[in-house]
C-alpha cells in the first residue's frame, strides 16, 4: 500500500512526514518538507506504481491523476481554518514574494479552504475505498504520543517513541517565522558538527 499524506497547504503535512520517517517508514522527498518534485499539479502520479510501502505528500489531491490498479491509503490533516489561512498567506508573502495582506485575504483563504475540502475528501474516498485516517494538526502538537500510536497502527508497526520525539513543543497558532527553516539550519549545523568529529 502507498500512503498519501494529504490536506491543504500549511496543514502540518511536513511534520507528519517527519514523524513517519522517524518511525521507520520510507518517505518520498527530502527532510524537512518531504516534497517529491515528481508530484506536479500539471502531471499525473504514475511514478507511484514503483513505491509500494512508501508515504508521499500530495496536497490538494483532487487536482491529480493517480495510477489505477494500485492500493492506496490516505492520511488527511485538518487545521483550524483561521490559523491555516494565516500561515498560507505568510508563506505566500515571505516565500513567494506576494504583497502584504489583510483580514479580507485571511477570510477569503478560509472560505476557499472550506469550499475545496469536500472535493479533496471525495477524491481520496474514491482513491482509497474510504481507507482514510483523519487527523488534526492541533492534536499532533498537544498529544504527539497518542497520534504516534494511531499512526503506527494505521501504517503498520512504526516506532512510536521516535515519532513522538520529532514533535517540537509549540502552540498551534501560526508562528511568526518558519519552523521548517529552523529545522534546515539545525540539520546543517548537525552535519557540520558530524564532519568536525570525523
Amino acid at each position: 500500500m502507498i500512503t498519501i499524506i494529504s490536506g491543504f497547504g500549511r496543514c502540518g503535512s511536513s511534520l507528519l512526514m517527519q514523524m513517519l520517517n522517524a518511525g521507520g517508514m520510507t518517505c518520498l522527498g527530502s527532510f524537512p518538507a518531504f516534497e517529491d518534485k515528481r508530484v506536479d499539479r500539471n502531471g499525473d502520479l504514475d511514478f507511484l506504481r514503483d513505491h509500494d510501502g512508501c508515504a508521499v505528500k500530495v496536497l490538494d489531491p483532487h487536482r491529480y491523476r493517480f495510477p489505477e490498479g494500485v492500493l492506496f491509503g490516505a492520511i488527511w490533516l485538518d487545521r483550524d481554518l483561521k490559523e491555516q489561512a494565516k500561515s498560507t498567506i505568510k508563506f505566500q508573502k515571505r516565500v513567494l514574494g506576494m504583497p502584504g495582506v489583510g483580514r479580507a485575504d485571511v477570510s477569503g483563504c478560509k472560505r476557499l479552504l472550506r469550499e475545496e475540502r469536500p472535493f479533496a475528501i471525495a477524491a481520496l474516498h474514491k482513491l482509497t475505498g474510504k481507507q482514510i485516517l483523519f487527523l488534526r494538526f492541533e492534536s499532533i502538537l498537544t498529544a504527539p504520543r497518542d497520534v504516534a500510536k494511531i499512526l503506527s497502527s494505521f501504517c503498520g508497526g512504526l516506532d512510536v517513541d521516535a515519532m513522538t520525539r520529532v514533535v517540537v513543543p509549540r502552540k498551534p497558532q501560526c508562528l511568526r517565522d518558519f519552523l521548517e527553516t529552523e529545522l534546515i539550519l539545525k540539520g546543517m549545523d548537525d552535519a557540520d558538527q558530524l564532519k568536525a568529529h570525523r
